[in-house]
């Protein structure tokens, strides 16, 4: 489970900053001087109408034909400053979203393995993607309207102070009438806010595993009834949105009416000003054009609240991501595993899933020695994928301990245990990437040569190099431009260029035919020789040459021999052994 920070819009930005602003200062400085200069410029068109009016009551050209000019210098010098701070601001932004982004992947990919497969994937991408989304537009807009907007503002006000004072006042005591409705609305946005990204996570997650599984939708003609599930997500995800466009357009009547409001009185008083001579129309219309200049800035403050909450709540979720800590991790002083024989021992081993009563694994002992080959046989469920992942410390036993070459694997650093660690599974991963990088995937600095030699190895050389462009080949999402056996043997491939210690092959041929699986059999005999071999197995004539084979039943060890001692003296082998027509 992934919780979600509860931090405020302040808390929010003051760890961003600390976190990822680090080496922006500057262009931070720079884009607030760039602001500057476009808030000044703005708060000075009003002085320059109200001097427009003045030279044309006094018919005097030469200060008319100065208007033009000055207007054309502010504009130049206003459109100028907008582009640099636009341009400065976005990449300022994008560069703290860029950290943010690579710190929550990094960290959700460091997790316990129970703790991503109990998160859908879709929620993931949905903290990744959407939720940073909103995280860069809440910055974007802070920066935008906290900073440009508000030294706008502030020009204006100044403006109409210099202007008339007596208006002045008038504006400065209607606005504030907008500030309940603004927090109000920014606090529902934000609870809106949380059920939206949610929601996007659970329509993402539906999404993610419906084109997943695309094969078998098909194949049971199931498109339709997808189709009416997609429906009600999206329908579910639409009512949310619209609720949350609903309370953000709530602002705009609030801002529509006040600002009416502060004309209206402005036109009210300005009138008797004039009519008591008390003003000019320069005056007025210098005023009239700063108020309504300011009609942007200050509507775009009173929806920033909504967006900050929004903002928020997405970076809640983010840094919940970020914070997240797995269970298993590197004890003080781990060590090194080096020259590994690749000797196992299983010390009084007991482990229980959290959300199950019963033990998958309970008191187990057992001793692998360096090089043997050993298999791991049972009922579905009886923990021999417990077993396995216990081993690799995708989790740790409540009680007990794991000990290669006599080192208890919880005093190891992790990235050194699995380094000599190589799996092949039944279920063949692999990258959209080409046949080369996914042979190299567990060994990133892998020359072609060592590629083509683990190749061979595995027996894919020779279908490689029938591929169109043979080690550059693109396989497809998760290999779909292969078939089961030659993904199996890029796997293999993989795990042999890897050189480990410790081979663990998990069902690595019950998908493939009876030809494919001799061919995929006989190399793993080859590959498995001088290493430590554990193969899990459900068809057992995978694994009769094995040197011992334990039989686990209910997650106990119901007995250890080879096929020929557990045919005559292991029921429950024996019962597998018939049902798969084994003798």
């Amino acid at each position: 489970m992934i919780n979600s920070d509860s931090m405020s819009p302040i808390q929010s930005f003051k760890r961003i900053w600390k976190n990822y602003g680090k080496g922006h200062l500057f262009s931070f400085i720079l884009a607030n001087f760039f602001m500057l200069l476009i808030a000044g410029a703005t708060a000075l068109y009003p002085i320059v109408i109200d001097y427009a009016f003045l030279s044309l009551e006094e018919a005097n050209w030469s200060k008319i034909i100065l208007i033009p000019i000055f207007i054309i210098f502010l504009t130049s010098l206003k459109g100028a400053a907008l582009y640099r701070q636009t341009v400065i601001i976005n990449t300022l932004v994008q560069s703290i979203i860029f950290k943010i982004q690579s710190s929550l992947f990094k960290s959700l990919l460091k997790l316990d393995l129970d703790i991503i497969t109990a998160t859908r994937v879709g929620n993931l991408q949905a903290r990744i993607m959407n939720d940073v989304n909103l995280m860069k537009e809440a910055l974007i807009r802070s920066f935008n309207n906290l900073v440009r907007d508000l030294f706008t503002l502030i020009g204006l006000v100044i403006s109409m102070f210099w202007l008339n004072w007596v208006l002045a006042v008038a504006v400065i005591i209607v606005y504030p009438l907008a500030v309940f409705p603004i927090v109000k609305i920014g606090k529902k946005s934000r609870s809106l806010s949380i059920l939206m990204q949610e929601q996007i996570g659970k329509s993402s997650a539906f999404v993610t595993e419906s084109f997943s599984n695309s094969r078998l939708i098909k194949s049971y003609q199931l498109e339709d009834f997808q189709n009416q599930k997609a429906s009600k997500h999206f329908e579910e995800l639409k009512k949310v949105i619209i609720r949350v466009i609903s309370t953000r357009a709530g602002l705009e009547p609030v801002m529509e009416i006040i600002g009416g409001i502060a004309i209206s009185l402005v036109i009210l008083l300005a009138g008797w000003q004039i009519v008591s001579g008390k003003s000019t129309v320069g005056e007025f219309s210098g005023f009239v054009s700063a108020l309504l200049i300011a009609v942007g800035p200050a509507r775009a403050l009173g929806t920033l609240n909504s967006v900050l909450q929004e903002g928020t709540a997405a970076s809640n979720r983010v840094f919940g991501g970020i914070d997240a800590r797995s269970k298993v991790f590197d004890n003080e002083n781990a060590l090194e595993l080096k020259n590994v024989k690749g000797s196992i021992t299983f010390k009084n081993i007991t482990y229980k899933y959290s959300d199950k009563n019963i033990s998958a694994l309970d008191n187990i002992n057992l001793h692998i020695n360096s090089g043997e080959s050993i298999a791991i046989v049972g009922p579905s469920g009886s923990g021999k994928s417990t077993l396995i992942n216990l081993i690799l410390r995708f989790f740790d036993p409540q009680s007990g301990d794991i000990l290669i070459d006599d080192k208890n694997i919880s005093k190891i650093k992790i990235s050194s245990l699995r380094k000599n660690i190589a799996i092949v599974s039944q279920d063949t991963l692999l990258f959209h990437g080409t046949v080369s990088e996914n042979i190299a995937f567990g060994n990133q600095k892998a020359k072609h040569k060592d590629i083509e030699k683990a190749a061979v190895e595995a027996g894919a050389n020779d279908f490689i190099k029938l591929l169109p462009q043979e080690y550059d080949t693109i396989v497809g999402e998760n290999g779909a431009n292969l078939s089961g056996g030659e993904k199996q043997r890029i796997a293999i491939a993989r795990a042999i260029l890897r050189d480990p210690s410790l081979l663990i092959l998990d069902e690595p041929t019950s998908s493939l035919d009876s030809e494919a699986e001799e061919k995929i059999k006989q190399t793993l005999s080859n590959i498995s020789k001088e290493r430590t071999t554990i193969t899990i197995a459900h068809r057992l004539s995978t694994i009769t040459n094995a040197n011992r084979i334990v039989v686990l039943d209910k997650g106990k060890i119901s007995s250890i021999g080879n096929h020929e001692e557990l045919i005559k003296n292991s029921d429950l082998y024996k019962k597998l052994a018939l049902l798969q027509n084994i003798e």
